[in-house]
Formats: C-alpha cells, sequence, structure tokens
C-alpha cells in the first residue's frame, strides 16, 4: 500500500480465483517531522458482500 496521508488507498485480495477490492483510508498525524499517530479504516462491510458472507436488502 502506498503512503499517501489523509487518501484512500485500495488492496486486492484473491478469494476463490475471485478479487476482491478492500477500500482502505489512512490518516497520518506528522509532529516534527515524524509520525507521531496514525489512524485506519478499512471496508469491511463491502469486503464480506463481495466475498458473498453477506446479504443485505435494500429498502425504499
Amino acid at each position: 500500500m502506498p503512503f499517501i496521508p489523509s487518501a484512500a488507498s485500495c488492496g486486492v485480495l484473491r478469494f476463490k480465483s475471485k478479487n476482491v477490492i478492500i477500500t482502505v483510508i489512512s490518516i497520518y498525524r506528522l509532529s516534527e517531522g515524524k509520525i507521531a499517530e496514525e489512524w485506519r479504516n478499512r471496508d469491511t462491510l463491502g469486503m464480506l458482500q463481495q466475498l458473498g458472507i453477506l446479504h443485505l436488502k435494500r429498502t425504499s
């Protein structure tokens, strides 16, 4: 995953011959030119839907 502060990155996971896209957002806080803190959030719900583990019904 490339180092892109405050930007979304995507990873690809192969699962039973199927490509799955995992979206990750990484945010870094810098202090004195060094990384002081890091926060990451990944789209687990989207990944589970792509793997067929979770099915959501749309409502109007």
